[in-house]
């Protein structure tokens, strides 16, 4: 990456909906819910997954902020940490989806993981993202040529597989049914908006990772919310185990 990226500001653009003071916004939200959910549920299978997914959220939106206010590290580095850190997301997901649906570490989710693990080496020593531009909208990002649209299959492949393999596993009526169905409508939260822009907007295909992740606080607050706290269940219909009252 090289180490002096172009950085620009759109004047044409007045909805804000993803300035530097909503990335750092967001940053407080998802490490709050972190906090949440470290204090409330510690006892949940997916405790420790669903506090990285929050973490990781949360770092690709303080990369974003330290892009555009220049503020600790370079643009450089931090574009390294951003991508890094969202690179990730697709894979621990899978791997959620997986201890959700009470299966051991297999072939999907060892091999979301080497997928992710290629990509984050690329992003950290490579030089895959050759400019970007701080606009009042989001940030947009340009990729070497080649690298955009295999990127781009390989988030949206991992997004896909976790929610058919959600749904198969409601389907079935497995033991945490219902917070396989909470990640179904979480990711849909993002993914929908996210895919609606880039589709209506064509010069909004370079902005999606940060459009994506700027919804994805929507994600974040059903994981703390919805699917972090259903998967203390001893059925399929949901019921939490009650406690006797000594």
């Amino acid at each position: 990456m090289p180490r002096k990226l172009k950085r620009g500001m759109r004047k044409n653009m007045r909805f804000y909906c993803f300035s530097p003071f909503v990335m750092l916004s967001t940053v407080v939200v998802e490490v709050a819910l972190a906090l949440f959910v470290i204090a409330k549920y510690r006892r949940s299978p997916i405790f420790g997954l669903s506090i990285t997914l929050l973490l990781l959220l949360a770092t690709f939106q303080m990369a974003e902020y330290g892009i555009c206010r220049e503020v600790l590290f370079s643009g450089d580095v931090w574009g390294r940490i951003g991508f890094v850190a969202i690179t990730l997301l697709p894979a621990v997901g899978v791997h959620l989806m997986q201890t959700l649906r009470q299966k051991k570490t297999d072939a999907i989710t060892i091999a979301a993981y080497a997928t992710a693990g290629v990509w984050v080496l690329l992003f950290s020593f490579g030089d895959v993202i050759q400019s970007y531009q701080c606009t009042t909208n989001y940030l947009v990002f340009s990729m070497e040529s080649g690298y955009g649209g295999a990127y781009f299959m390989y988030y949206y492949a991992w997004l896909v597989t976790t929610i058919v393999s959600s749904f198969m596993g409601w389907k079935a009526r497995e033991l945490h049914a219902t917070p396989l169905l909470w990640l179904i409508i979480g990711y849909l939260s993002f993914i929908v908006p996210a895919t609606v822009i880039w589709l209506l907007d064509g010069p909004a295909a370079r902005g999606l990772p940060s459009i994506m992740c700027g919804f994805a606080v929507l994600f974040a607050l059903v994981l703390a919310f919805k699917v972090v706290p259903s998967s203390l269940v001893t059925t399929p219909s949901g019921k939490t185990k009650q406690k006797k009252v000594k």
